[in-house]
């Protein structure tokens, strides 16, 4: 009998591991059925970052955005993400520390693992490829897809609010209307390298 409470301890124990880190619990990704614009193509660098906030800043200073992360708690229970706080045409983060001064906390995962590829070559820019999709059920997306130096990605991507990209980016789209996510929770996808968010 002691010997059966303690298999099915262990068995329970497992199967809550085992959901907790399994991917099927992040989102769905969307299917998509047909892309709506060309792809238009964006550089960021870091600007401002602390322990828990990282801002990036489009390094084409005549189309001022800057976008602000915060880590999630799920990077301490390995299921890693980032929350999306701000994107504004301007700094968000008058606080902030120089990147090239900041000193990472001893053994403590942040924005510094971002900082070089998966060789240890420093990594100074971000590139994403962006291209407004439309989904199964009618649904338009972002497809952001990273296409710069080999770091460690992500599991989700958390957009915390209805957030605008400033108006430059919509014209780079061709669209009469703002470029604006949906709040909601996205899913890492690896066979685009990137992610669908969707657009309202």
């Amino acid at each position: 009998m002691k010997r059966f409470f303690l298999v099915t301890s262990s068995l329970l124990f497992l199967s809550l591991v085992f959901f907790a880190f399994y991917p099927g619990q992040y989102p769905p990704i969307p299917e998509i059925t047909k892309e709506l614009s060309s792809t238009v193509k964006y550089e960021f660098r870091i600007n401002k970052m602390s322990t828990n906030r990282v801002e990036l800043a489009h390094v084409n200073g005549r189309e001022p955005m800057f976008i602000n992360f915060q880590l999630s708690g799920s990077w301490k229970t390995g299921r890693p993400s980032l929350v999306v706080s701000t994107v504004s045409p301007r700094s968000q983060f008058a606080k902030g520390q120089n990147p090239k001064s900041y000193k990472n906390q001893k053994g403590e995962k942040d924005f510094t693992q971002f900082m070089k590829d998966k060789k240890g070559r420093p990594v100074s820019s971000y590139a994403f490829s962006n291209t407004v999709v439309e989904g199964k059920g009618g649904k338009q997306y972002l497809k952001m897809t990273y296409s710069g130096a080999d770091i460690p990605m992500i599991g989700t991507l958390v957009v915390k609010k209805t957030t605008d990209f400033p108006d430059f980016v919509a014209d780079k789209f061709k669209s009469d209307k703002p470029i604006r996510l949906k709040a909601g929770t996205y899913t890492f996808d690896r066979s685009i390298n990137g992610f669908y968010i969707e657009l309202v």
